[in-house]
Order: C-alpha cells, then sequence, then structure tokens
C-alpha cells in the first residue's frame, strides 16, 4: 500500500515539475518578446477567448492587438487537446 501510494506521489510529481520547466520555458520566451517591442516601442494588448470543449477538443482564439505597428490586429485560432 505505502508503495502505491509513493508511486501516485512520484507521478503527481512528475507532472508538476513538467508544468513549471514548460512555464518558465513560455515566460522566458515572452520576456525576450516583450524586450524587443520595448525597443522599438511596440505595444499591445491580447484577449483570450475559450470556446465550449467538443469531444476533448477545446478551441481558444487569441486576439492580439497591437500599438505602433504597421498592423492594428491579428487573430489566431488555436485547438488544444485535453
Amino acid at each position: 500500500m505505502i508503495g502505491a501510494g509513493f508511486s501516485f506521489l512520484a507521478a503527481a510529481y512528475s507532472k508538476l515539475n513538467k508544468y513549471r520547466r514548460e512555464y518558465k520555458k513560455a515566460e522566458l520566451e515572452k520576456n525576450k518578446m516583450d524586450e524587443v517591442l520595448n525597443k522599438y516601442g511596440i505595444s499591445y494588448q491580447e484577449n483570450f477567448e475559450f470556446k465550449e470543449k467538443i469531444h476533448g477538443t477545446r478551441e481558444v482564439n487569441v486576439n492580439i492587438e497591437f500599438k505602433n505597428w504597421t498592423k492594428i490586429k491579428t487573430t489566431n485560432s488555436y485547438k488544444f487537446d485535453y
């Protein structure tokens, strides 16, 4: 019983560590992009819209509005399976 409990804890801890690594990587990439945009005086505002989850797939619409840039608005659509 104790061995099974430790195996569940190990699995949960490994998933937490994976999340932390991915979060730090994404945060580092965002900081690099922000640094470049700030260098050129470009600001932005993002808006995420989460659609209904259908058959395990959730669609997310991402709208990004840039200021002081030639393109005013860009829209991307992503599908996540979780």
